[in-house]
């Protein structure tokens, strides 16, 4: 194995080694919880990675992932910068990958900020859609631009897409904590969502007494 091949390992295995640093987090701060008897609430554990990747890592892998793609297809086949629909094509699809970064982006925010089912309601839709409108739109702008077949184009990446989806939209189904967040459980002024404009009340017995005469 040459250096080579060694660093196109390195991503992976960070990636590795970060997923096994969450489960591993994720397991004693339950144990912690079942300890000391307190529910699973709030945007922590797996939902706060999920949420993580939402802003960040999902993003910027995405947006890399992208630009070494047309940096490899140019290199290899530089005939192709020739092509009259190239341009239009590569324009679509960054406009395409750019469009659901803002959607993910939305509703991680919203699942962040506002503690109600409607909330999973869109995650949920995210994950069911989002596979299908970045695959679906990468061959029908091949097929209208380039009059190009790519349904076999990168499917090892479209059938991760898929199953990332799907694992994750198994989690918001059957969490314990996204259920005792969104679904009604009661929770502790510590842990509400944070609303813009709306000013947190701490000691509401405290702001009763200094309005008594």
């Amino acid at each position: 194995m040459n250096s080579q091949q060694v660093g196109s390992m390195v991503p992976l295995l960070l990636f590795i080694a970060l997923v096994a640093g969450c489960v591993w987090l994720t397991r004693r701060s339950a144990r912690q919880r079942a300890v000391q008897g307190e529910p699973l609430y709030g945007t922590k554990g797996w939902l706060g990675f999920f949420l993580v990747t939402a802003f960040v890592l999902s993003p910027l892998m995405s947006i890399g992932t992208q630009f070494r793609t047309f940096a490899d297809v140019e290199a290899r086949t530089p005939a192709v910068l020739e092509l009259a629909g190239y341009v239009p094509y590569k324009a679509f699809c960054w406009c395409l990958l750019l469009g659901v970064i803002v959607w993910k982006v939305w509703m991680a925010n919203r699942l962040r900020t506002r503690y109600e089912p409607e909330s999973v309601a869109h995650a949920k839709l995210f994950l069911v859609l989002s596979p299908f409108v970045i695959y679906l739109g990468d061959v029908g702008a091949g097929w209208a631009f380039l009059s190009v077949n790519a349904t076999g184009e990168e499917m090892g990446r479209t059938i991760r897409g898929f199953v990332s989806s799907f694992l994750w939209y198994l989690y918001f189904t059957k969490s314990e904590r996204v259920k005792n967040t969104y679904f009604g459980a009661k929770q502790s002024p510590s842990s509400e969502p944070f609303e813009p404009g709306r000013p947190r009340v701490r000691n509401l017995k405290g702001l009763e007494q200094r309005r008594e005469p």
